[in-house]
């Protein structure tokens, strides 16, 4: 199934980035005092970047994990990610989104506008009510 492939993928990849983000900047500080790190040299992230993404990949590890709402899943982690990109863009280049996030519109574009444009495509592309066998015990 595409959604549960997705998630998959956002689970490695949110993880990853948000665990990093804690490590390189754990700052949770607000408005004007909101200071950014490089991760990887190219994502700006604070505590605030890291507590999400660590958020969204539990999340999508618990759709992931899920028979039943993988779809769902993916269209709801797929939606908010693009809706944060997009909240980025708006913001620009060097701005301080919500008061909280730092933005870098190459992060925004790469880790937001698309793994969301994506994940609503793979929760389109899963049927509906798509369930994956699950293994019966037998016993001989």
């Amino acid at each position: 199934m595409p959604a549960r492939i997705y998630l998959w993928i956002s689970v490695a990849y949110l993880l990853v980035l948000g665990i990093g983000s804690l490590i390189v900047n754990s700052s949770f500080a607000v408005g004007d005092e909101a200071a950014a790190e490089h991760l990887f040299g190219f994502a700006e992230t604070n505590g605030w970047h890291g507590l999400a993404g660590v958020f969204l990949g539990s999340t999508s590890l618990f759709f992931a994990l899920s028979q039943r709402w993988a779809r769902e899943g993916a269209a709801l982690i797929g939606l908010f990610s693009l809706a944060s990109g997009v909240i980025f863009l708006l913001y620009g280049d060097g701005a301080v989104a919500l008061w909280l996030v730092p933005v870098d519109i190459t992060d925004a574009v790469l880790l937001h506008v698309l793994p969301g444009v994506v994940g609503v495509v793979c929760a389109a592309a899963t049927p509906r009510g798509a369930l994956v066998p699950r293994f019966r015990h037998v016993n001989l």
